[in-house]
């Protein structure tokens, strides 16, 4: 390391006139003051007292609970194209429709534990599409992922890590961007113990 530091020596990262450090440092406050601004808009939005809610359907607890029979029913174990294709399509069309809708039943910020509730389901629900689009892509059964559909394990086409890039896809039901999901693939590095299939 420190020959590598000799050779390609980095510049000064203190200097407050270093104008690559200046322009880095602004890009980054303008999106932390973008992010914060977003969250107090959110915020607000759910603290709004007008919103109309009826307390039965606006539930974050309840949701999270529905989200996780969703999930357990669709990857738990065992699961097929057919278990993750239902459990995306519940996703889309009334979950994370929902988990969006929710307010606040109480309109004070402070300690109101439904508020981290309600942005909890949500990001569960953005985690929940990210996992089932990855299961979905991933045609063979490795590890815990046991796919009735495909259930041998294929190193000529899977040995690779799934990741989920998050893309805004044109829905014309709400007219508006809603999250999509991009499946990629990250080659994975074996340097001492060849994969093998597993015999016990």
């Amino acid at each position: 390391m420190a020959e590598r530091i000799a050779d390609e020596p980095a510049g000064d990262p203190t200097a407050a006139d270093d104008p690559e450090l200046l322009a880095l440092d602004g890009t980054l406050s303008d999106a932390v003051d973008r992010s914060a601004d977003h969250r107090r808009q959110e915020l607000a939005s759910l603290l709004d007292a007008s919103a109309s809610h009826d307390p039965e359907d606006n539930n974050p607890y309840r949701l999270m609970a529905r989200l996780g029979s969703l999930m357990e029913r669709a990857l738990a174990v065992r699961c097929s194209a057919q278990s993750i294709e239902a459990a995306l399509e519940e996703l889309d069309s009334r979950v994370a429709p929902e988990a969006d809708s929710l307010h606040a039943h109480d309109a004070t910020a402070a300690f109101n534990q439904e508020i981290t509730a309600i942005w909890e389901v949500r990001h569960l629900t953005t985690l929940a599409g990210a996992m089932l689009s990855a299961s979905a892509g991933r045609r063979e059964s490795r590890g815990s992922l046991r796919r009735l559909d495909f259930p041998e394990r294929d190193d000529e086409r899977f040995l690779a890590h799934s990741m989920i890039r998050s893309t805004p896809v044109e829905d014309s039901s709400h007219g508006a961007d809603a999250p999509g999901y991009e499946l990629l693939w990250q080659p994975v590095h074996i340097v001492d113990i060849p994969p093998k299939r597993r015999e016990y």
